[in-house]
């Protein structure tokens, strides 16, 4: 698990970025004054108890993933009814944002889809990185406790 650990807000951002909560300041624009959290030991006694936020978004999010650059890249929470029904993580490789085939030599982005017990399936995230990808996937699979299958890996095997 990485250590430092961040809480963000999409709901409390401005123009698409999203804020970042201080213990000293509340919900703050950058990363500046963000409290870091050491999740080494999971959060014995505060992983539940978030600050409170406009669409009740906050989250925990690895620190070094807030830094990295994410311009371009979507990602879209689950709604509770989904979250329950989540049943499989997928990670898959993509040749292009737009492209449906699935290129593993090169891909030049990485969409984490969510699969539900119905059948149907949601896109959680379409990011550059894998790293982004990934952590994206054991986020939600810590919270829907579905297995990730990641076709990346696979593939390369």
């Amino acid at each position: 698990m990485n250590a430092e650990w961040v809480i963000q807000s999409r709901s409390e951002g401005e123009d698409g970025e999203p804020a970042y909560w201080s213990n000293q300041w509340g919900w703050m624009l950058g990363m500046e004054s963000a409290t870091s959290f050491d999740g080494s030991q999971g959060f014995p006694g505060y992983r539940h108890r978030l600050p409170m936020s406009r669409d009740m978004d906050a989250e925990w999010i690895p620190r070094r993933d807030a830094e990295s650059d994410w311009a371009g890249d979507v990602i879209v929470s689950l709604s509770p009814e989904d979250t329950r029904k989540c049943s499989l993580i997928e990670v898959l490789p993509l040749a292009d944002r737009g492209q449906v085939s699935v290129d593993a030599e090169r891909p030049q982005w990485f969409e984490v889809r969510a699969h539900l017990v119905n059948g149907t399936s949601r896109t959680v995230a379409m990011v550059r990185e894998e790293s982004t990808a990934s952590s994206i996937a054991q986020r939600l699979s810590a919270e829907t406790r579905a297995p990730i299958q990641d076709q990346h890996t696979a593939m390369a095997a």
